[in-house]
Formats: C-alpha cells, sequence, structure tokens
C-alpha cells in the first residue's frame, strides 16, 4: 500500500540502524515487514541485475565486431580498427552530448521506450553485419555508416539507461560493471564461434549473430524497469537544470562543480588510455614481433581478447572497493595516461624489452594490455563510486545527469584514444 511504501521510504534508510528498526517495527505489522525485506531485497539484487543486462548489450555488439579483428585488418588494412572506432565513438558522443545538454524533459517510461528501439536497431544491424561477414563482402563506407548509427543508438542506449540507473539503488555501477562484461563475453563468444564454424570470416558471422541474441534478452529486461519502484528523485537533463539555474542560484556550489569536473577528467583519461592501446594493438604486434609475420597477425587478436577480460576483472575489483579521495583518483589518472602513452609508444616502436626480459614478444604484448586495461577500468569503476557519492549536491548536477556525464566523459576519451592511435 502507499502506507507501506511511505514508512519504508522514511524509516528504512535512517542514519540509526537501530532507532530505524525499532520505529518501523512500531509502525508497521508483520506483513507490512516482510513486503519491505522483499523491497530491500529487490532493490539489491533484482535492480543490479536488470541493468548489468542491460549494460552488457548496450556495447557487446560493437566490442563482438572488434573482436574481429583479424578479419577487419584483412580487408581494411591496419588502420581498421582505429576508423571503426572513431565512427563509433563520435556518433555515440554525439548522441550522449545531445542528450544530455539540449533541454529535454523525458519520462521515464518514453526513455526506455528509447532504449528498447536502439536496441532493435542494433539487433537489425547486428543481423545484417552476420550475412556480410558470411558473404565475405563488406564495402568500407558501408560499413563505416552502420557503425556509425550502431554508435548512435549505443550512445542513446546508454546515455538514458544511465539516467534511469540513477533512481535505483546499486544501478549505476551495475550498468558499468555490465558494460565491462561485454568484451569478456565476446571472448566466450568467439571460442564457441570457432569451435562450431570452419575458417575465417563465418566464425566472425555466427559471433556477430550470437552478440545479436544477447541484445534480445536485454530487451526483454527492460520490461520488467517500468514496473519497479525508483528509490530516488527524477530530474530532467542537464540542459533543463541549467536553463532553470536562475531559480536555485543559491545552489550553485563553485566546489561541487570542480568535483563534477575532477571526475569528468578521470573518466576521460581512464578511457582515452584504454582505446588508445586497443586501437594500437596492430602497430604493437608490429613493433614487438618485427619481420615475423605470423606473430604479428596472430598478437592482435590475442591481446584484444586478453583485455576483454582484464577490463572485467578491473571494473569487479573497483566494484568491492571504495571511491577513496578524488585527489587520489585524479593523481592516478594523471600517472595513468603518462606511463600509458610511453609503455604504448615504446612497444610500437619496437623495444628491447624482449632481449633483456628474455620474454616472446607475446608475453610483452599481452602483458601491457592486461596491466593498462585492468587499470584503466579499475580507476573508472571506482570514479563512477566517488561521483555518484558527491551527486546531488545542486540542481545543476543531480544523480542522474552527473551519471549521463560520466558516460559522455567516457565516451569523448574514446574518442581521444582513437585519435590519439591514428597518429601512428
Amino acid at each position: 500500500s502507499s502506507a507501506t511504501t511511505c514508512v519504508c521510504g522514511v524509516f528504512g534508510q535512517g542514519p540509526s540502524g537501530a532507532m530505524t528498526a525499532t520505529l518501523a517495527d512500531g509502525l508497521l505489522d508483520d506483513k507490512s515487514r516482510l513486503a519491505c525485506a522483499s523491497d530491500a531485497r529487490a532493490s539489491e539484487t533484482v535492480h543490479p541485475a536488470i541493468f548489468a543486462i542491460i549494460g552488457l548489450s548496450t556495447s557487446i555488439l560493437w566490442n563482438q565486431i572488434m573482436m574481429s579483428v583479424d578479419v577487419l585488418v584483412s580487408l581494411f588494412g591496419q588502420a581498421a580498427l582505429s576508423n571503426a572506432a572513431m565512427a563509433q565513438n563520435v556518433a555515440c558522443a554525439l548522441a550522449m552530448a545531445v542528450l544530455t545538454i539540449w533541454p529535454l524533459t523525458l519520462s521515464r517510461r518514453f526513455q526506455l521506450q528509447l532504449v528498447a528501439g536502439a536496441f532493435t536497431c542494433m539487433a537489425l544491424l547486428g543481423a545484417t553485419a552476420a550475412f556480410a561477414f558470411q558473404q565475405e563482402f563488406l564495402p568500407k563506407l558501408g560499413f563505416l555508416f552502420a557503425l556509425a548509427v550502431n554508435g548512435l543508438c549505443t550512445g542513446i542506449a546508454q546515455n538514458l539507461s544511465a539516467a534511469v540507473s540513477s533512481e535505483f539503488d546499486h544501478a549505476s555501477g551495475a550498468l558499468l560493471l555490465g558494460e565491462s562484461m561485454a568484451p569478456m563475453a565476446t571472448v566466450v563468444i568467439s571460442g564457441i564461434a570457432h569451435a562450431v564454424a570452419p575458417g575465417v570470416f563465418l566464425p566472425a558471422a555466427v559471433s556477430v549473430l550470437l552478440a545479436t541474441c544477447t541484445i534480445l534478452v536485454a530487451i526483454a529486461a527492460l520490461c520488467r524497469v517500468p514496473r519497479e519502484e525508483p528509490t530516488h528523485p527524477r530530474s530532467s537533463s542537464w540542459g533543463v537544470c541549467v536553463a532553470s539555474a536562475d531559480k536555485y542560484e543559491h545552489e550553485y556550489a563553485v566546489s561541487q562543480l570542480l568535483v563534477l569536473l575532477g571526475n569528468a577528467y578521470i573518466a576521460f583519461i581512464a578511457c582515452a588510455i584504454w582505446v588508445f592501446l586497443l586501437c594500437s594493438t596492430p602497430y604493437i604486434s608490429a613493433g614487438l614481433c618485427k619481420d615475423d609475420l605470423r606473430c604479428t597477425i596472430a598478437m592482435p587478436p590475442m591481446m584484444i581478447a586478453a583485455a576483454n577480460l582484464a577490463a572485467f576483472f578491473g571494473r569487479s575489483l573497483g566494484w568491492r572497493m571504495s571511491s577513496g579521495s578524488l585527489a587520489g583518483l585524479l593523481s592516478q589518472s594523471t600517472f595513468l595516461c603518462i606511463a600509458g602513452i610511453w609503455v604504448i609508444k615504446m612497444c610500437a616502436l619496437g623495444p628491447s624489452w624482449p632481449t633483456v626480459t628474455a620474454a616472446p614478444p607475446w608475453v610483452v604484448g599481452v602483458g601491457t594490455s592486461v596491466l593498462l586495461t585492468c587499470w584503466s577500468n579499475l580507476v573508472l569503476m571506482r570514479n563512477d563510486h566517488s561521483s555518484q557519492a558527491s551527486c546531488g549536491h545542486s540542481v545543476f548536477a543531480p544523480c542522474n545527469t552527473t551519471a549521463q556525464i560520466m558516460w559522455l566523459a567516457i565516451q569523448t576519451g574514446s574518442i581521444a584514444g582513437t585519435l590519439l592511435a591514428s597518429t601512428w
């Protein structure tokens, strides 16, 4: 009942656990207490699970295409990953920027309908890509256009899902964690595809088709969200908040705005280094393997597969850790930027490390991929904890717009990493 909901909301989250329990026990009967306990369990398990599935599906198609690096390089050359990432990430960032900054007032139901529409479009693109791989025919301009459309759909799905996730406890981090599961899922899917399909192009087609099936599961999960009761109030887009700033100037705090900018900087740097590494794998393999053609061809898929697993491990570790201080995260991300660029550059230019360490080139390449990816995603997840802990401080940046801004920073970091890799 509404009375039960009111008591659960007021007395279920008080600062004093003992006092809260006492007050609730005095006001609720056994049936109502069971209802409150059920709602609490849903908040801790159901909501994170739903948004983890959604996060997984927002990027699984893109990651699956990236896993077909051997096919893409054979079709479009060493710059294939950089060109593909540019088309995907620019379109994704554009969609996120419009949805975040433009003064839009969208109901939660309409936001979810837009996400479902984006997923449907991604599923159609996935089926088309699988057919193209199976036919071994993929025009470059058509491929880049399809990736741009997929990027727009990804931006819509991630941005609006992030806004809705801020209404539920633990859902924002679950969305980010689920998104990191996509690279790991692509490793499993690729393994299955190569086991059941021979050759090079056919396994790529099967793997993209299996990834598309995952998107259909996410559409089913979306149907559950409108029936869930939010635990936090809604707000409009950041553009609406800024437009109404004259009414809430007393809530504006420069220090808190700097916190928001600091969190955005951390997300930008962490994702930029990660994407720079992924897009540089063909150049790293050429630098480490030198004249060994077999090594040069085999290393990029190995590095990307290792990075996919490391991404999930890094975010899982960050999920269990506290956010730490903002100053600490800023220093870690800055050091990650400097060290990451230096290490990737040394590998791509053909270092003497394998000779010094007596390690095969693939050990150096895969080790570098795992270290930088795990580190980047650990910082990324801890930064999500930090941004969600500091949100709601002002009408300028309520929790849902803070989540949107963080995802926009991630996408602009992806673009920066892609541009950096295009300089090779």
